[in-house]
């Protein structure tokens, strides 16, 4: 980018790398991916902040991705109601989880340590340089 061009917005970044995310999508087999807007995107970030504030930070890319699965095959214009129906619900839930004591063992599945959590490079996809 030249010094003199004006730095990018918040909101043009993110619809560059969403544009991004579904271009890869699509060259990956699953055309027709789109960033969620509106009701829905604020209703899976509501997902992931209980799913973090509950249990693990971890836990909430992968309760979106569920939801995503889930959701995969309702209208657009049907999930932002199903997604507020399912976070009003586990709201609730996860007031009563927070509360409880936990005797459960830890998790095999949780990342355990600083250097299980650090980042790792993601390997290209195949055909990619």
């Amino acid at each position: 980018m030249p010094d003199d061009a004006p730095a990018p917005t918040p909101t043009a970044v993110t619809d560059r790398w969403f544009e991004l995310l579904a271009t890869e999508l699509a060259t990956g087999g699953a055309p027709g991916a789109r960033a969620p807007a509106g009701e829905e995107r604020a209703a899976l970030l509501d997902l992931a902040r209980i799913a973090a504030h509950t249990a693990d930070r971890w836990t909430a890319p992968v309760s979106t991705y569920l939801a995503g699965l889930a959701l995969a095959q309702v209208p657009p214009g049907e999930r932002g109601p199903v997604l507020h129906r399912l976070v009003a619900t586990l709201e609730v839930e996860a007031e009563e989880v927070a509360r409880a004591p936990d005797t459960s063992a830890p998790s095999d599945a949780a990342p355990s340590t600083a250097a299980d959590r650090e980042m790792r490079p993601v390997p290209p996809h195949a055909g990619h340089a």
